[in-house]
């Protein structure tokens, strides 16, 4: 499907308006490519996986073709050092996300939808490196087969 390599690299382009992932932007497959491929890159750091698209029944009644949602995970890479206990090290990754979140929402994808925003969440802690997932979303309407010939 040409828009998962569209949508993409949207994407990208996007989260390279934020300074400190300008050149740290990368798709990748899933967090442990990630961690593999930016091995001992400065972090902060972004990967782009694709997740996949689910059926949109939205319309409802009977389509021609099928309306989906396509779904990407943006991983955020970060180095937290804790300094004191009373200081908060997940700051840092909180900053970037919310410049993350600025640069997508309230623009439109590739296919002429806005972007949907859909969680935020940590999701792996391993020494110093904190991992944590922002999901976005948007339509994607598919033509039915005998119309693509």
């Amino acid at each position: 499907m040409k828009f998962v390599t569209l949508c993409a690299e949207d994407l990208a382009t996007k989260l390279k308006t934020v300074l400190t992932l300008e050149k740290k932007t990368l798709t990748v497959y899933s967090l442990d490519d990630l961690v593999s491929i930016l091995g001992n890159t400065v972090k902060p750091a972004v990967g782009i996986m694709y997740e996949g698209t689910r059926r949109n029944d939205a319309g409802g009644g009977k389509q021609v073709g099928v309306s989906m949602e396509i779904v990407f995970s943006l991983l955020l890479i970060t180095e937290t050092s804790v300094i004191s206990p009373r200081i908060d090290a997940m700051s840092p990754a909180h900053d970037t996300l919310d410049l993350m979140r600025e640069a997508i929402h309230g623009s439109r994808s590739p296919t002429g939808h806005f972007w949907s925003f859909q969680v935020e969440a940590p999701a792996s802690q391993k020494g110093n490196v904190t991992v944590w997932v922002q999901r976005w979303a948007c339509p994607v309407q598919v033509p039915p087969v005998h119309a693509l010939g």
